[in-house]
C-alpha cells in the first residue's frame, strides 16, 4: 500500500471525465491529503487502471499501475489469489490487492509470508522505484521497477 496515493474521490474512470471533472476527483482529493498530510507530493493510481494522454497530462504526479493482479475484487478464494500472485511475483513487480473482502485480506496475509520465505521484501512503490534507481516523473505511468542485481 502507498499511503501517499491518489485514488480519486469517487473511484470513477478517469478517461471518462473532462478536466474539471478530473480536477474535482484528483485535486480535490490532493487538496484534502495536503491539509491532513501537510505535503503535496502524492502519486497517482487511477481506478481500473484506466488512463489515456489527458489522465497523463492533468495528473501532476507519477501514475502507479501493476504488474500484478489477481483481480481479487472480485471475491475470488483465497487459494485462487494466492496462488495466482505467488506463481507470478518476481523482481520489481507491483502487486495490486484489495482490503474489500476478508478473503482478500487473507490472501494478502499468506501471499507476504510465502514470498517472504522465498526472499522477497515489500516496499512501497516510491521505495521500490528509489531502490531501482528510477526517477518518479510526473505524467508518466509506471507498472514495475527492475533490480538486475537481483537477478
Amino acid at each position: 500500500v502507498e499511503p501517499d496515493s491518489i485514488h480519486t474521490f469517487d473511484h470513477v474512470k478517469l478517461t471518462d471525465l473532462s478536466r474539471t471533472d478530473f480536477d474535482a476527483q484528483v485535486e480535490t482529493t490532493r487538496a484534502l491529503l495536503k491539509s491532513t498530510l501537510g505535503h503535496n507530493d502524492f502519486l497517482l493510481r487511477p481506478p481500473y487502471g484506466m488512463l489515456d494522454e489527458s489522465v497523463k497530462a492533468w495528473a501532476g504526479c507519477p501514475i502507479i499501475l501493476w504488474s500484478i493482479d489477481p483481480e481479487d475484487w472480485r471475491d475470488r478464494p483465497v487459494d485462487t489469489v494466492v496462488n495466482f500472485v505467488t506463481r507470478r511475483a518476481g523482481n520489481g513487480d507491483i502487486i495490486l490487492l484489495h482490503d474489500m473482502h476478508v478473503s482478500s485480506v487473507e490472501a494478502a496475509l499468506r501471499i507476504i509470508d510465502t514470498l517472504e520465505a522465498r526472499g522477497f521484501t515489500f516496499v512501497m512503490v516510491s521505495e521500490l522505484a528509489l531502490l531501482s534507481g528510477t526517477t518518479l516523473e510526473g505524467g508518466k505511468a509506471y507498472c514495475k521497477f527492475y533490480f538486475p542485481k537481483y537477478e
